[in-house]
């Protein structure tokens, strides 16, 4: 396989557009958490602690998806698992379905190990660490002013950042879904 730099440039743009999303609202939670269904600081570390749990879990799985079919199948699946616990996020008060969406919001954690193994793929050995700076510099900069623009749209509406974010990830998802049907890497 031929080494193509237009390739891991594409990804990192990829990236950096889901990491722009994940941190529109992702800071907006424990707000949420305090702001609209009313749970004290102990309930929202808890709901913290599931969430690094089930990117723990999750983690392991995605991993070996992305292992065994195709890495942009991983991500795919963490986009559609982490839209999932934003939907669920906003829809239900209930602690138990809370509890679950916070499990599965770990899969937004995962992103960033599956970027780093995807963008590893693509580059040669000898600068593997160079391209995923590359990538990694592209979504920590999108991700620079995303708090401050959902914190923005918060503020208008506490629901607004995670509807955004639930507009884009299907677009998101979409691109995925193209690249793990496509022949070749990834």
């Amino acid at each position: 396989t031929s080494f193509k730099p237009k390739k891991i440039f594409g990804w990192a743009l990829f990236f950096a557009a889901i990491f722009f999303t994940i941190t529109l609202f992702r800071p907006c939670i424990p707000q949420f958490f305090k702001d609209i269904y009313g749970y004290d600081d102990f309930h929202v570390g808890i709901f913290g602690s599931i969430t690094f749990f089930g990117s723990f879990v999750l983690a392991i799985g995605l991993g070996k998806v992305g292992d065994k079919w195709k890495k942009a199948t991983a991500v795919l699946i963490a986009l559609l698992l982490s839209i999932a616990s934003v939907g669920l996020f906003i829809s239900f008060r209930d602690f138990v379905i809370l509890a679950f969406s916070s499990y599965l919001m770990g899969a937004s954690y995962v992103i960033w190990s599956l970027m780093g193994a995807l963008i590893g793929s693509l580059a040669p050995e000898a600068s593997r660490g160079r391209w995923m700076s590359v990538a990694q510099t592209a979504a920590l900069l999108a991700a620079f002013p995303s708090p401050y623009i959902g914190g923005i749209f918060y503020e208008a509406s506490p629901y607004n950042p995670f509807l955004i974010a639930m507009a884009a990830t299907p677009l998101l998802a979409i691109i995925a879904l193209i690249t793990a049907l496509r022949k070749g890497e990834a």
